[in-house]
């Protein structure tokens, strides 16, 4: 994970960004699971400056936390406009501890784009800069190796390591 915050401070300097991102990328242990019943074998974040990790707030405390770490999440479908914002959510970590949090359902960044995208009815993605960035505005979308998991449709799911095959 510090690879990819690494990364993040790099700001302009696109062969830095490329070079941490990667190195991050290189030390990742594929994290299996189940969502909503479909199984997947990996899975990340579609905006690649966050990679494999969960973004939420706990606590009063902003985190990332690695998918590596997760054992179960369980939270409700959206009822209210502020479930477009904020997405309660039950973790359950690998050590068996269990915490309420936050999660965020959209994309820095999504408040000054288009309708669509602010209100989480889509989501789009940008290139950015160098060959790593992939920045993604509108609704929280995880890649998976069996299609993606769009955070507001998302209710339960369950996480496991799997070895690191070298990919």
């Amino acid at each position: 994970m510090e690879s990819l915050l690494a990364a993040l401070a790099c700001h302009d300097d696109t062969g830095e960004v490329d070079k941490h991102r990667n190195t991050a990328l290189e030390a990742i242990t594929d994290t299996g699971g189940q969502w909503n019943g479909g199984a997947f074998d990996w899975a990340s974040d579609s905006d690649s400056r966050l990679g494999p990790v969960l973004e939420l707030v706990t606590g009063g405390v902003y985190i990332w936390l690695p998918f590596s770490q997760i054992r179960s999440l369980e939270s409700p479908q959206p009822t209210r406009l502020t479930d477009l914002l904020w997405k309660p959510i039950n973790i359950t970590l690998m050590n068996g501890d269990t915490h309420g949090a936050w999660l965020f359902t959209r994309y820095s960044g999504s408040e000054s784009a288009s309708d669509a995208l602010r209100l989480c009815r889509e989501t789009a993605w940008q290139d950015g800069p160098g060959e790593t960035t992939v920045r993604a505005l509108g609704q929280k979308v995880w890649l998976t190796s069996h299609g993606d998991i769009s955070l507001l449709d998302m209710t339960h799911c369950t996480f496991h390591a799997q070895e690191n095959d070298g990919a």
